[in-house]
């Protein structure tokens, strides 16, 4: 039996080592930085604090991510959720713009670096109604962030909200900003063919876009490769795109948006043009029929020749025709019963990690399918496994090429409960080649596995399952690197402070400590404060048939909640990495409801009307709002709990 005094000592040596470590990393090294993300509308803001933005129908807004961070930490491009309800995404890449703040710190006359990077993307209000922008993810040194929604009301007429910048002299400067990205972008560039003169050229006849297509007739999920290309015969001058095909009927994936325009002669019907790509893209119908591609609408200003020889501009608005798309149903017959719908081109291949294994362990078994097709709309196959080979987790990954190639990876974790010689038989992917218009079989090959037997420690609890698709990822917990790991530091500081300020430190994490456990008391009180406050807020929404905020508010409480019993914030984290950091019983107890909630409200605030269904009623509404708020105070009830048995 340990005594107090020695659990105490031992106490003492680990603090002791955390506020080495700790000032050493923090003082020494100062590499931890902090890291912002936000989100807003350019030029908009809201008129206080919890309203809306207004827009007007059909207006083009550009979404700014800002992120500040350490300039030695690098910054991912964000992730854009893949529709936005209300509003269209522009295709391109995003508009960049960087700022660096360098500050002087430290006797060694060392200076620390601040980057903020601002990507601003374009979007357009599409429908009327009240719209949330949802959570946008940013990777910053491989570690996710997240911003918060933006709450948008649109409207027929075009509302502005409050702008941000009403001094003419900050307009002045934004116009200069909007010219210097203007400059930078592939439509907005001066394209002054060579050799051309606009002596007898019809201004209309001046330039038209083209798209072009590959094929014209194709089966579900088959590839089609579209282009749209600018033919000009004369100057023209600030090309703008009006509009971008929306593609609707068809999944997406990028073959090339151009960055400059590369012009190429090419004759039409006997008249030389310049011909330059704007963008080619994968097209995989989903649906059979007629799809069609739509039109590719831009506005050049044309520069002629008048009298006097002097340039007058002309705005002429240009469009490609529309294309339809014959789309046929993959054949019936001799359709094999496990087809998916897989179209293409495709080789499988398998392998484990290991082929020895111990008893209960886990192992990772990688399935990959790839080729040329779209490899992304690819499901899990069936897995025909021995009866003492169960399915643990599984997670899946896949790209897309610019050649028209793609893959899909499946990771699927097994755990053995048997010791001896098994095999995993082979895998079976039926998909149909569009080319010669018949089924064939993609297979993998066995493997054979030798299972050695255990120690009589078991992995968790698996699920006996012939397919992965509905495991959830299990949660893992990992401690601190701080605490198990020490390096001496490299410059020339005296020992003697090092360890002034160490147990400096350490008093002041007892103190911390102290204060803590002074305040735990009035802590859950608060909280519940927090909750009957908000639930009445929630029920008024309600009340008055507002569900969309109901979703949004709703939403919000839960990571509020979370965050605060984590310690974590809900700002910025995602459920699961919330949840990894409360109590055990909260997470065994709550993790499933507390999911399925989130799914619902999610679906409340975000999603279309028609999707929304009957979820909107207020008999409905009532039932969630009264699950919510008996789950939060159960959270609440499972902390305290787990303080308690902590503190004996």
């Amino acid at each position: 039996m340990i005594k107090i005094g020695s659990l105490l000592k031992i106490i003492y040596l680990i603090l002791g080592c955390a506020s080495l470590n700790l000032f050493y990393w923090v003082v020494v090294e100062a590499k931890e930085e902090s890291v912002r993300v936000e989100s807003y509308i350019e030029d908009y803001e809201p008129t206080a604090v919890g309203e809306k933005i207004k827009v007007g129908l059909g207006e083009m807004l550009k979404l700014v991510i800002k992120v500040e961070s350490s300039s030695s930490q690098n910054i991912s491009e964000p992730q854009l959720p893949s529709s936005m309800i209300g509003f269209e995404l522009q295709p391109g890449p995003p508009q960049t713009q960087s700022e660096s703040v360098a500050t002087f710190f430290g006797q060694g006359g060392q200076f620390q670096s601040q980057q903020t990077l601002y990507f601003k993307y374009d979007i357009r209000a599409l429908q009327k109604g009240e719209f949330i922008l949802p959570r946008i993810k940013v990777s910053v040194e491989n570690k996710d962030y997240y911003t918060k929604t933006i709450p948008i009301v649109v409207t027929q007429n075009k509302e502005r909200s409050q702008r941000k910048n009403p001094n003419p002299t900050d307009d002045s400067f934004d116009q200069m900003d909007q010219m210097d990205s203007l400059f930078n972008q592939l439509l907005q560039r001066r394209i002054r063919p060579r050799d051309q003169q606009m002596e007898n050229i019809n201004l209309e006849d001046s330039f038209f876009i083209k798209a072009e297509v590959d094929k014209q007739k194709a089966y579900v999920g088959e590839q089609i490769t579209a282009s749209w290309y600018l033919y000009t015969r004369a100057q023209i001058h600030d090309i703008d795109t009006l509009k971008y095909p929306a593609l609707k009927g068809f999944w997406k994936e990028e073959i090339e948006l151009a960055t400059r325009l590369n012009f190429q002669q090419q004759v039409v019907n006997g008249v030389v043009y310049h011909r330059a790509l704007l963008a080619s893209y994968a097209l995989f119908p989903l649906s059979p029929g007629t799809a069609v591609i739509d039109a590719y609408e831009a506005k050049c200003t044309v520069s002629s020749p008048s009298f006097f020889g002097f340039n007058r501009p002309q705005k002429i608005v240009k469009s490609s025709k529309t294309i339809s798309v014959d789309v046929k149903e993959v054949p019936t017959q001799n359709r094999p019963g496990d087809y998916k719908g897989a179209v293409g081109q495709f080789s499988a291949s398998a392998q484990l990690d290991e082929s020895t294994v111990v008893a209960h362990q886990p192992l990772n078994l990688k399935i990959r399918f790839e080729g040329r097709g779209n490899a992304k709309m690819l499901d899990l196959p069936s897995l025909h496994l021995p009866p003492n080979l169960e399915i643990y987790d599984s997670k899946s990954e896949a790209k897309f090429f610019r050649e028209g190639t793609s893959f899909k990876q499946f990771n699927v974790v097994l755990i053995p409960r048997q010791a001896g010689k098994l095999e995993i038989p082979a895998i079976t992917l039926h998909a149909f080649n569009p080319n010669t218009e018949k089924f064939y079989e993609v297979l993998t090959q066995p493997i054979a596995l030798n299972v050695l037997p255990g120690t009589g420690q078991t992995v968790g609890s698996s699920l006996s399952l012939k397919s992965a698709e509905s495991v959830k990822p299990k949660l893992e917990l990992t401690l601190p690197g701080a605490i198990l790991s020490w390096q001496p530091p490299s410059v020339g500081i005296q020992s003697w402070v090092i360890w002034g300020i160490s147990f400096l430190l350490v008093l002041l994490m007892f103190g911390g400590l102290f204060l803590r456990e002074w305040y735990s008391l009035g802590f859950q009180k608060d909280l519940s404060k927090v909750i009957h406050k908000k639930m009445n807020r929630i029920k008024q929404k309600m009340n008055q048939a507002d569900w969309r905020s109901v979703g949004a508010d709703s939403t919000n409480l839960v990571y509020l909640i979370l965050g605060e019993i984590s310690g974590q914030g809900g700002a910025n984290q995602e459920l699961d990495k919330i949840l990894l950091a409360t109590p055990p019983s909260l997470r065994r107890e709550l993790a499933q409801p507390l999911s399925e909630l989130l799914k619902s409200f999610e679906l409340l605030s975000f999603a279309p009307e028609e999707m929304v269904g009957n979820l909107k009623n207020t008999e409905n509404l009532a039932k969630l709002i009264k699950q919510l708020e008996s789950v939060l105070i159960r959270a609440l009830k499972l902390m305290e709990k787990d303080k308690t048995s902590n503190s004996k």
